[in-house]
């Protein structure tokens, strides 16, 4: 072919693969008469704002200052903050003032889809597919059955669309060995790890070295192949250390590592009997989730792969002996062992066996992503052994019509389309469509600064979800790597299990709300009224249908106490605070196994806010006796504090908190959030880059 001709097939390949995601989703993204429903806009959205936001501002968002008392931002793996690709998503909402969020959103998805569609196509080419088969390979991937359910999670459609690359260069590898393809390995795996979603890394891993050994086993590779896996999988991680560690401090401090406590996957997962979903794809009865009774999400439930994908993948035996389809299906076949959980021997055997932070981050049904790109390039060797010689319009039929079938199934269904009448929208501006009731609770917060806080009764937990991106202050969440502390102090006056991060208030009259200044609560107008009787609490008025009430014994942000209970830990902590004896307003809990200083009961003080930042704070503090500057800001790793310009240990405080010890007179107090774990990863991440630039200018 002529080199002409060569760049014409490209171009239409790289249209037919942006084309088909972007059709799929017209609804959402062209014509608007639908939206991508539940974690993209209840969860990704008010992270995107609050990243807007702070880059329209002229800063890094480190910190949250809104949800759970604060808690670190960047650090947050699904934030996707250090995350090349949404960088451009991420200016285009800052420059349009948070207004279109979630379409923006959207868009992201859609060309994320797309990005998986011409690596997949790439991956068939490494394995010495023609074009034809390597586009069915691509579309098949990017309209199949992950990719068309799991549109929710910006963060898996992300990671799993970088994983075609990774497994492109493991095949690369095992042909011959240079610093460009290990370079390219790292990056992909780093792509993986910056999009933000742990499930799919896991997979992308597992399955990248399930391949590397497959490919040893079947002897089409040496035995430095795994190790170069290994070895690039590490150079990925030195890349994204930025994210990693940070994330690992974060994941620390949160329930996250408790989930492996109350993790089924030894006792559940997918039945074999589903994935009849592979040929039919309302075999599960998807498509009608109000008649829909199996016992697991149903958006896990969608497995179709087309049917001539199916047909081709039963014609792919034609290559049995290629120990590149045989380690191809070797790889999906283990996805699905997996993804079938507790129902299978194997995996209650090893799940158990498993080191605990590896457990912590695994999700049976998150097999999928695996299990689509096996069942996809799969199909394209059958479709290369029945149809390589045949003409190029018989070829491209069978490509469209394979499209069509897996848009015809896939596309405007419950797990991947909302009803955008039905789904409430929250942006900068509005809550769940009401700008009446944001601009209240605005007016009402701001009559202190920092602001008052807000809490949520019963079913409106959405005022968690959304406070980073409407910039309302609160005590509550909904957020799986929220503190372990804060959670234990909702447990007391909230009802939730212990893996559960969304704890209403079911005991308004809490003290510990008074604790958290949290000065307003809000309901809908039909709350139970049991749960508000306090002396305290009045309700204030009903705006849309959302009922606002008034804590009067609410404290401020910053106080001095110097009435001090000592504990040692969180458990002495959480007990005190449990006690009726416990009283935020003159006492205070102060965790610490060393000498306590002469604090005196009797100190009080005046505290004046100077400034206020996500990031820092400034305050004037004056006081007669020794005491203790006790804040409702939530305590975590990385915070510092100086007293007159000088250094001083941030204290411990109240189980969750920050507190600073200050002497007789007047102080100028500062705290600001400057995480080591963030330079240490920005440095390693930084020497990583630069050994990449200098390998990819090697030519071998």
């Amino acid at each position: 072919m002529t080199g002409s001709s060569i760049r014409l097939r490209r171009i239409l390949v790289a249209l037919v693969l942006l084309t088909a995601p972007l059709l799929f989703f017209s609804r959402a993204i062209i014509t608007r008469k639908a939206v991508i429903p539940y974690d993209l806009p209840g969860y990704h959205v008010p992270q995107a704002g609050y990243l807007a936001r702070s880059l329209a501002e002229g800063r890094l968002p480190l910190w949250d200052p809104y949800s759970y008392c604060g808690m670190p931002f960047a650090a947050n793996l699904q934030a996707q903050v250090f995350y090349p690709p949404n960088w451009p998503f991420a200016i285009v909402n800052a420059l349009t003032r948070e207004n279109y969020v979630l379409d923006i959103l959207e868009w992201h998805v859609a060309l994320h889809m797309a990005l998986a569609g011409w690596l997949a196509y790439l991956l068939c080419r490494r394995l010495r597919l023609g074009w034809t088969a390597a586009l069915f390979g691509g579309v098949s991937y990017e309209l199949g059955a992950f990719f068309a359910s799991q549109a929710q999670h910006q963060g898996a459609i992300s990671g799993a669309a970088w994983m075609p690359l990774a497994w492109a260069m493991v095949f690369a590898l095992a042909e011959r060995f240079s610093w460009r393809r290990l370079t390219v390995l790292a990056l992909s795996i780093a792509m993986v790890v910056l999009a933000g979603f742990p499930a799919v890394l896991m997979m992308a891993i597992a399955s990248t070295g399930v391949l590397a050994i497959g490919l040893f086993l079947f002897r089409d590779a040496g035995w430095r192949l795994p190790l170069q896996v290994v070895a690039g999988g590490l150079w990925g991680a030195a890349l994204a250390a930025v994210q990693l560690i940070p994330a690992k401090e974060l994941i620390d401090w949160s329930t996250a590592h408790q989930r492996t406590d109350f993790s089924d996957i030894g006792g559940g997962g997918i039945p074999p009997t589903a994935f009849g979903a592979i040929v039919w794809p309302n075999w599960n009865g998807v498509f009608d989730f109000s008649t829909y009774h199996l016992p697991w999400n149903p958006t896990f439930a969608y497995f179709y792969c087309g049917l001539m994908g199916a047909l081709l993948v039963a014609a792919s035996l034609w290559w049995w002996r290629a120990a590149r389809w045989q380690v191809v299906l070797l790889t999906g076949s283990l996805s699905a062992l997996f993804m079938m959980g507790g129902h299978t021997p194997f995996m209650r055997f090893v799940y158990p066996r498993l080191p605990r932070v590896l457990r912590s981050s695994l999700y049976d049904e998150f097999g999928l992503c695996v299990l689509s790109l096996s069942l996809a390039v799969l199909a394209a060797f059958g479709f290369e052994a029945l149809l390589a010689r045949r003409a190029l319009l018989l070829r491209a039929a069978v490509v469209a019509i394979a499209a069509l079938d897996l848009w015809w199934a896939g596309a405007g269904r419950p797990m991947n389309t909302g009803d955008p009448d039905a789904a409430l929208r929250t942006s900068a501006r509005e809550f769940e469509g009401s700008r009446s009731v944001v601009a209240r609770i605005r007016g009402l917060t701001a009559t202190q600064s920092p602001p008052w806080r807000l809490d949520a009764i019963d079913s409106t937990q959405m005022w968690g979800n959304a406070a980073p991106i409407l910039g309302h202050y609160t005590a509550s969440g909904n957020e799986p790597l929220a503190s372990e502390r804060v959670l234990a102090i909702r447990r007391i006056f909230g009802e939730a299990h212990e893996w559960e991060r969304y704890i209403p208030v079911k005991l308004a009259a809490s003290p510990l709300l008074d604790m958290l200044s949290v000065r307003y609560l809000i309901a809908w107008d039909a709350s139970k009224s049991e749960v508000l009787q306090s002396p305290a609490i009045r309700k204030l008025e009903s705006v849309d249908g959302h009922a606002i009430w008034e804590n009067a014994d609410a404290l401020p942000r910053f106080s001095i106490n110097g009435n001090v209970y000592r504990t040692s830990n969180l458990a002495e902590s959480i007990e005190r605070l449990h006690s009726h004896e416990f009283d935020p307003a003159r006492e205070v809990i102060l965790e610490t196994t060393g000498p306590l200083p002469d604090f005196q009961p009797e100190a009080r003080g005046k505290v004046e806010v100077l400034s206020y930042r996500p990031e820092s704070f400034v305050l004037s503090v004056e006081t007669d006796h020794p005491g203790l500057l006790v804040s409702s800001e939530a305590f975590y790793p990385g915070w510092q504090a100086t007293v007159d310009g000088h250094a001083v240990p941030v204290l411990m405080v109240n189980a969750a908190f920050r507190g600073v010890a200050v002497a007789p007179g007047r102080h100028r107090v500062e705290m600001k959030y400057t995480p080591g774990s963030f330079r240490l990863g920005l440095a390693i991440t930084a020497a990583a880059i630069l050994l990449a630039l200098i390998s990819l200018r090697r030519k071998a």
